[in-house]
């Protein structure tokens, strides 16, 4: 009951603004409005269809499947969202879309179940200074729908890498080797992974945390991004 007599007063006084457009929220809208939501650049792909996404990976580590939720271009809507999450704390709009993004999941590939969910880590350093990881933040509300438990410290980012955002396809792969460790190996032995991030553009740097998680023998092992950069 208080829940739902503060809320309107939040609105009130707090008003909040859709990360896509920028217009005021109308009641019942809670992260993003209605047209932008039903307008979100959904991608068309499956999960097994040997998809683009899955193709970045084909050279490097042999994972069962790839896909992403949203399409990834300059100034689009997966762009603003992906900003709003990843630097401007919104990390009530980051469990929102892990939600959005699960159940994504569920239609594309309804018998494909994860039982672990490794968001890709972020070097302490970078955690402590942003104040959140942001996959971990899309990875808690992916895992809210499934209904998994999320044990945290399975893996760890223990370099520290400069920013993968200019480099060369090459220089990204050579950048982010060997930046990852397991930590709790028996946590995925035997059991069907899904690593999971915010973007993906060349795969180097999910396939870095991929190759250290095959080393541990996982059932399986597929790769979700909440936006894949065309």
């Amino acid at each position: 009951m208080l829940k739902s007599f503060l809320h309107p007063l939040q609105a009130l006084f707090y008003p909040k603004n859709c990360p896509i457009c920028n217009n005021l929220l109308k009641e019942g809208e809670s992260n993003l409005c209605l047209p932008c939501e039903s307008s979100m650049p959904i991608l068309p792909y499956t999960i097994f269809d040997k998809n683009p996404i899955e193709k970045l990976f084909y050279n490097n580590v042999p994972i069962n499947g790839a896909t992403a939720y949203l399409s990834f271009v300059e100034k689009g809507s997966a762009q603003k969202l992906i900003h709003q999450i990843k630097y401007n704390g919104a990390k009530d709009l980051g469990h929102f879309m892990g939600t959005k993004a699960a159940n994504h999941m569920l239609r594309i590939a309804p018998a494909y179940i994860p039982e672990v969910i490794l968001p890709i880590p972020l070097h302490f350093s970078k955690e402590k200074k942003r104040g959140y990881n942001q996959a971990q933040l899309i990875a808690n509300g992916f895992a809210e729908v499934y209904g998994l438990q999320q044990r945290k410290k399975i893996v760890s980012r223990y370099k520290a890498t400069p920013s993968q955002t200019k480099k060369s396809r090459y220089e990204r792969f050579n950048n982010i080797k060997d930046a990852f460790i397991v930590l709790k190996p028996e946590a995925i032995m035997n059991r069907h992974v899904l690593v999971l991030d915010d973007v993906i553009t060349s795969g180097a740097t999910t396939s870095a945390l991929c190759a250290q998680v095959l080393k541990h023998q996982p059932k399986s092992i597929c790769v979700y991004a909440l936006a894949y950069k065309v």
